[in-house]
């Protein structure tokens, strides 16, 4: 079996889609995390509700494109499961974890599938998780537990699908709580609804056949961006990303302005103010890396390869740039045979330029992202492993 999100074009940009509405709920604010792929939404019908919906980005004009292709990528699962071969969902003890391969896993019932906020999956591997209630015993489904992966694992691999029955009463899937990942699709033909209670999740939901509705919801879906054991000049040296601490003195070329270094008399060293990092969910064009081999933009830029997130600032000759308008398809070039990827936020004082393998890169700046919210990691000289750093 294998369902690659990366062919869906265009639902791909969508962190949120309805077949019907997207009902928002009154009195709750719900956040799409603006500085991230997907960040598109949109309702086929309409956006209803008095509740607040922050962040991405209304996109009307694609909409019966993405709702093509999410039919399509419904007969394209609902082929698999028929195709086969399928596992009952093993049980998760009640304050426990279980761990699983790819594969295609149908939900125990009856009546319901509760997965509570005391439960853990372990997606171990990599390759396409089917997790499918597709039975008309099931009479609904509440996520509320936690996602983990390992070893390959991406959360555009990891599905969760209601089946197109063809009788019984409603079948709503609930999201809650903060640790659920995946790709979220409802494809009951009786108008079932997937609510968000709540939730912190990373991954898109999708209604092929009725509403949305939302209630005090974030999604999370992408934030774009250097790779383990890139080198940030410090006042110490050269210093591998995942042995940088809030605190560290970097050098800093001058604050940006309009997408120019405003220079200071001389370089001066500025303190590390904050630092996350995470794993995309996503493999294609807008979150793979870009890899720059050495000498790439000039002698000993960068002095060793680099990679960087496509939309990732640098400067080269005073212009800051994103780091795809660079691909030449040689020296240049978006590497997708990269393994697990992990990008990593870093923030100074000051939106600034600093060294990054000899290449002028900016760090993060704060746009009221949700990620911005989390506490830092590598705190007070905590030394975490990271794999890919996001100025």
């Amino acid at each position: 079996m294998s369902i690659d999100f990366q062919d869906f074009t265009t639902l791909n940009t969508y962190v949120l889609l309805a077949s019907a509405n997207i009902d928002v709920a009154t009195a709750t604010v719900n956040q799409i995390t603006t500085n991230t792929f997907p960040a598109n939404y949109a309702a086929g019908v309409a956006i209803t509700g008095l509740g607040e919906l922050n962040g991405g980005i209304l996109d009307d004009t694609n909409k019966s494109t993405a709702l093509s292709q999410l039919g399509t990528l419904c007969t394209n699962i609902e082929a698999a499961i028929t195709t086969g071969p399928t596992t009952l969902l093993p049980t998760i003890p009640t304050s426990g974890s279980i761990t699983v391969t790819p594969g295609i896993y149908t939900l125990p019932y009856p009546p319901s599938f509760n997965f509570t906020s005391s439960q853990t999956i372990v997606c171990d591997g990599s390759g396409t998780y089917l997790f499918v209630a597709n039975s008309n015993s099931v009479a609904g489904i509440t996520l509320d537990g936690t996602i983990t992966l390992l070893n390959g694992a991406i959360v555009t691999d990891i599905y969760w699908y209601t089946n197109s029955f063809s009788s019984g009463s409603l079948r709503d899937v609930t999201v809650g709580g903060y640790g659920m990942k995946g790709i979220f699709i409802q494809n009951s033909t009786n108008a079932s609804k997937i609510i968000l209670n709540q939730p912190t999740l990373d991954g898109c939901v999708y209604n092929n056949t009725g509403n949305v509705n939302l209630s005090a919801a974030e999604l999370n879906s992408e934030t774009l961006c250097f790779l383990r054991d890139t080198h940030i000049l410090t006042n110490t040296g050269y210093k591998p990303i995942q042995n940088l601490s809030v605190g560290d003195l970097v050098l800093s070329y001058g604050s940006i302005s309009e997408s120019q270094i405003v220079s200071h008399s001389q370089p001066l060293f500025t303190p590390v103010k904050w630092i996350q990092h995470f794993k995309p969910s996503f493999k294609n064009s807008s979150t793979m890396p870009i890899h720059f081999q050495k000498d790439s933009l000039g002698v000993n830029i960068p002095q060793k390869d680099l990679w960087l997130s496509p939309f990732h600032g640098i400067f080269v000759e005073g212009k800051m740039t994103q780091a795809q308008q660079f691909i030449n398809g040689t020296t240049i070039i978006q590497d997708f045979n990269v393994g697990e990827v992990e990008y990593f936020h870093f923030e100074t004082e000051d939106h600034c330029a600093v060294d990054a393998e000899g290449v002028k890169s900016e760090t993060f700046i704060n746009m009221n992202y949700a990620i911005r919210n989390l506490p830092s990691i590598n705190n007070n000289r905590n030394k975490e492993r990271i794999n890919f750093l996001c100025l």
